[in-house]
């Protein structure tokens, strides 16, 4: 089955019954068709979104004969994380190697979809398995924006920690972690090291005041440049940052033209196919039904509305995380001005770790797995090797 297959077979008997409904709502003579008719769109709306939630699935890893390869594992899980039920989806040619978690970034994203497209690869090599945080796609009822905190997310990351090694029989795993997602593992490191064989993250965020703080002022001086009159006008009534809570489409204008000229810049993102399918290739998976569609969207803007600025104004990692015990290495692109890349430097430089490592993605900016997804896989085969189980 196809991305939208399973969207097409919910939507077909939903119109199938918004039309069988109108026309019996219809016979009724205390009903109008001006009634009938919105009825039976309600209803059909509301069967075809059940549906699309329930024939949700992810795709089982297949074999040259098409049929499930022997060992794999390829599942999504509802899992109970100090009290809140939240989903992951763990895609493995052989459930037996090791185990890999992937912390997306945000806050609150999803990037599974893009993991699955891009580094698929992966799954030949660990059992990966990306975590639907609380709040982002799958995930999005779990989380109570009014009082949800940064460390209800470290408590949950280690506590599916926990439950990846007891479900696959492992003392570690390993851990990566991309923007906001590279401030997550760094504190779970931080707390449980004995928990993880080496830390690998994708645009290392460090001070998001700062970093901001960088952003802002090169988005205004690249719209001046290309003489976008609109985003200058745009970038200088919102003042630079922080915005505070609420802020998010305030943050987004300067971070999308940010990302606007990375995609210019990145030699490897240039492909006019890779720029067509990216953004939709983020929600338009299988695992996804129409309702979580919508929460990919919504999680985006309400982590950056209730999390990020409200709550992350505070953090540097030069100051608070300048010892993290276990292998350590930074995956940087040359052009990632969203996190930072002067800043992610400056942290690797302070750090002590057993070992560390930064990598230097010289064709990307802050999606260098995905924009580069086999210098990437080559780089996670090299860590595994120097990190056996």
């Amino acid at each position: 089955m196809h991305n939208i297959d399973h969207i097409i077979f919910s939507l077909v008997p939903g119109a199938v019954v918004s039309i069988l409904l109108s026309i019996v709502l219809a016979r009724f003579a205390a009903f109008r068709w001006r009634f009938a008719i919105p009825l039976g769109l309600v209803a059909g709306v509301v069967l075809a979104v059940v549906l699309s939630q329930w024939l949700a699935f992810t795709p089982p890893i297949t074999g040259k004969d098409g049929r499930p390869l022997p060992g794999s594992v390829a599942v999504m899980e509802e899992v109970t994380l100090n009290g809140r039920k939240e989903w992951v989806v763990i895609r493995g040619h052989d459930q037996t190697k090791p185990v890999l978690l992937f912390v997306s970034g945000g806050p609150v994203g999803s990037e599974l979809g893009w993991v699955k497209r891009y580094n698929a690869d992966l799954e030949k090599e660990f059992v990966v398995v990306v975590w639907e945080e609380p709040g982002g796609g799958k995930s999005y009822p779990a989380v109570n924006w009014k009082t949800v905190k940064v460390k209800d997310y470290v408590d949950d990351g280690i506590e599916l920690t926990r439950w990846l090694r007891s479900r696959f029989h492992k003392e570690k795993i390993y851990l990566v972690g991309h923007s906001w997602g590279s401030l997550l593992t760094v504190w779970m490191v931080q707390r449980n090291p004995e928990f993880y064989h080496a830390l690998v993250n994708v645009g290392q965020m460090v001070n998001p005041d700062e970093n901001d703080r960088f952003g802002y002022r090169f988005s205004l001086e690249a719209a001046r440049k290309a003489g976008d009159a609109k985003v200058v006008t745009e970038l200088e009534k919102n003042g630079p940052p922080p915005y505070g809570e609420g802020g998010a489409f305030r943050y987004n204008a300067y971070l999308n033209n940010a990302h606007g000229v990375n995609l210019l810049m990145e030699k490897a993102e240039r492909s006019r196919e890779y720029l067509r399918d990216f953004f939709p290739s983020g929600y338009n998976i299988p695992e996804y039904g129409l309702l979580d569609r919508v929460y990919w969207f919504l999680g985006l803007i309400q982590g950056m509305n209730h999390i990020y600025s409200p709550q992350l104004d505070q953090v540097d990692l030069i100051r608070q995380a300048r010892k993290l015990d276990v292998p350590v290495y930074f995956a940087t692109g040359r052009y990632d001005y969203n996190a930072w890349y002067e800043l992610a430097e400056r942290y690797f430089n302070v750090l002590e770790a057993p070992k560390k490592e930064m990598i230097w993605f010289e064709d990307s900016g802050h999606s260098l797995n995905y924009s580069e997804p086999g210098k990437f896989m080559n780089l996670m085969r090299r860590v595994q090797a120097g990190n056996p189980e």
